[in-house]
């Protein structure tokens, strides 16, 4: 009985420092695999900026998005996704030349991030004047407009099995910059800065 003992007390030990070293190397080399995104956000949208987070141009902005990150252990990933919005009308008065609108924007982002203790955050990679960008899908009249955003960052938890992850974007001020193209290429870019609350569920898709 004491060696039967003795064999199952050393199995054990060994499941315990296989499990240990498995959950180290999670933690210094990251995340792998692809997961499907869905997400709901608001957006303050304030054409002349804000000041300490007040503007009397402001309009709002509700969105859903669903995409595919990609994560690599390394810590760099890329994640493609088509967010679709519905603006409000401005708050005081139209004065920004805004309306009401439905629109759909498609992202193509690279992103890098770190995992402690399950926690992820993660950040755009700094690409000099184009952080990540994007390009309207739809309506019509917005159709070749590109979109550049100056930084994204988001946070959230990463499960156990890490086959969801939860990321959060709060209360961020962003400046994005609108490049008209064909059929406007006779305009100038602009600009609108946003504050953004934005919640995404990740579930991995492949084995």
């Amino acid at each position: 009985m004491r060696k039967l003992a003795v064999v199952v007390m050393m199995f054990a030990m060994a499941i315990a420092v296989t499990a240990a070293l498995a959950d180290d190397h999670h933690h210094e080399w990251g995340l792998r695999g692809t997961y499907a995104m869905t997400g709901t956000g608001n957006y303050l949208w304030a054409p002349g900026g804000f000041t300490n987070g007040f503007s009397n141009n402001a309009y709002a902005s509700h969105v859903v998005m669903e995409g595919i990150w990609s994560f690599e252990p390394n810590g760099f990933g890329k994640v493609k996704f088509t967010q679709y919005g519905l603006a409000s009308p401005p708050m005081l008065g139209d004065n920004t030349g805004h309306s009401v609108q439905a629109s759909s924007i498609t992202w193509s982002i690279a992103f890098q991030y770190k995992i402690e203790n399950d926690k992820i955050r993660g950040w755009v990679i700094d690409t000099p004047g184009q952080p990540y960008d994007g390009e309207f899908t739809s309506p019509p009249g917005n159709l070749g407009l590109k979109v550049n955003v100056d930084k994204y960052s988001f946070s959230g938890i990463v499960s156990s099995d890490h086959k969801t992850i939860t990321l959060n974007t709060l209360n961020e001020i962003q400046i994005y910059t609108l490049t008209p193209t064909d059929p406007y290429p006779h305009k100038d870019p602009w600009t609108c800065a946003a504050i953004l609350n934005v919640g995404r569920t990740l579930i991995r898709i492949d084995d």
